[in-house]
């Protein structure tokens, strides 16, 4: 009876539960703080590119060809349609003025992706922790949910015996109270 009582225990905990991997995954989906946290990360990721652009120059090219072509009337002389090419190349060089303070800004940009990236990851190990407890505490209600089912089973069929019991008068009024009380 006990074998039969343990494995329905058991099957019925893992019917309606949820694996833990969904469980974290869900949790990672959803969580307002690491979407927070990664939001900054990104952001951190973006501020440090502009500040490394920062120190290289701009550097344009642009290049046109075009060709004329002019024809002239036929005279008496010889005919010599005349072309003309024309080809332009622009190059253009930006060079920023360099300042040392842009190293200080790009290490300060450095240190504040690496304190997001410090932060996600603490965010992260955060989830998968609660993610476990949550998950462990789910199967301990569903255990004493089906706990109480079974003791609400044997309370009922206690009563239902001491019922019988006090017709035939094997127990008294106060012991099928007390069974009643109980149940």
């Amino acid at each position: 009876m006990k074998k039969i009582l343990f494995l329905t225990l058991f099957i019925s905990i893992n019917i309606g539960a949820t694996d833990l991997i969904s469980l974290h995954d869900r949790a990672l989906q959803h969580n307002i703080n690491l979407i927070h946290d990664r939001l900054n990360l990104n952001i951190a990721d973006e501020d440090l590119i502009q500040k490394r652009s920062s120190i290289f120059p701009e550097i344009n090219f642009t290049a046109t060809a075009s060709e004329t072509t002019i024809e002239r009337y036929k005279s008496t002389g010889a005919y010599n349609p005349s072309d003309y090419d024309r080809d332009t190349y622009n190059l253009s060089i930006k060079q920023p003025i360099f300042h040392l303070y842009v190293f200080d800004e790009i290490s300060k940009s450095k240190e504040i992706r690496r304190k997001n990236e410090i932060a996600n990851i603490d965010s992260e190990s955060h989830i998968i922790l609660e993610s476990v407890r949550h998950y462990f505490n789910l199967i301990k209600y569903k255990n004493l949910v089906e706990l109480n089912k079974i003791k609400q089973q044997y309370f009922n069929t206690r009563y239902k015996s001491s019922l019988r019991l006090l017709d035939s008068g094997s127990i008294s009024v106060q012991e099928h109270e007390k069974n009643k009380n109980s149940f």
